[in-house]
């Protein structure tokens, strides 16, 4: 049975949560396998362990195969997810996913079924890849975004495909920012919505806590998505 660690609440199109196991306990145990494997491996085996783009692979123990997954944004390195594969039982020549340390949101047992039937490893962890560093590219921008003086307030769901922001912009206006990003893959929003907030009578229906309405603004929005990443998009509007 294959067991998804839980990383946060959701997105539609994920795998669901299969148990409630602590992600780090999750992640100590699989390094605990993978070493033993390596202390059981012969020099030769060791040999295979090799680096690719963001990817380590190493046997273990029993003839299975364990994968880490690093991800990265704007050339820093973030964390890295785990996968632990093993032979099946009627084909040597095809892997099966038995566990990972992959956010649930993520499709993985889905891709894993796509892919592995046919023993294609490497595109299945190429599919994986994109998801998580998408997911890192997506979170390491709101975090910037936070930090900025400038964005009064911002809200994002746990896999960062949805966020709403209030941002301060040039000349003393204020914008609320809706960004959709309907493919997980991808670290640039696909949709987004664009409001100004303008004077209004404190009370009145329809006003904001500090007395301003929204007027939306959609006539903006095809400059904001010609700056691609969430980042870029909302710098453009304090200038």
């Amino acid at each position: 049975m294959r067991d998804v660690i839980k990383a946060g609440a959701g997105a539609v199109g994920g795998d669901a949560p299969a148990d409630e196991i602590d992600e780090n306990q999750a992640r100590q145990a699989m390094l605990r396998r993978v070493e033993a494997g390596r202390t059981a491996a012969t020099v030769d085996e060791l040999h295979t362990a090799h680096r690719l783009v963001g990817r380590t692979l190493v046997r273990v123990d029993g003839g299975g195969v364990a994968v880490r997954l690093d991800t990265s944004f704007d050339a820093r390195c973030y964390e890295s997810h785990y996968l632990l594969f093993e032979r099946a039982r009627r084909d040597n020549n095809r892997l099966v996913l038995v566990k990972h340390t992959v956010p649930y949101f993520v499709p993985t047992n889905k891709l894993a079924d796509k892919y592995l039937k046919d023993a294609n490893v490497d595109l299945f962890l190429d599919q994986v890849s994109d998801f998580c560093n998408a997911l890192v590219s997506r979170r390491q921008q709101c975090m910037s975004l936070k930090a900025n003086g400038s964005v009064a307030s911002l809200n994002a769901s746990d896999a960062y495909d949805f966020v709403q922001l209030r941002v301060r912009g040039g000349a003393g206006r204020t914008f609320d920012v809706y960004a959709v990003f309907d493919n997980l893959q991808l670290e640039r929003p696909t949709r987004v919505e664009l409001f100004e907030r303008v004077g209004g009578v404190l009370g009145e229906p329809g006003t904001d806590d500090d007395g301003s309405t929204a007027v939306e603004r959609p006539e903006l929005v095809p400059a904001l998505l010609a700056h691609g990443r969430l980042d870029d998009m909302i710098e453009s509007l304090f200038l």
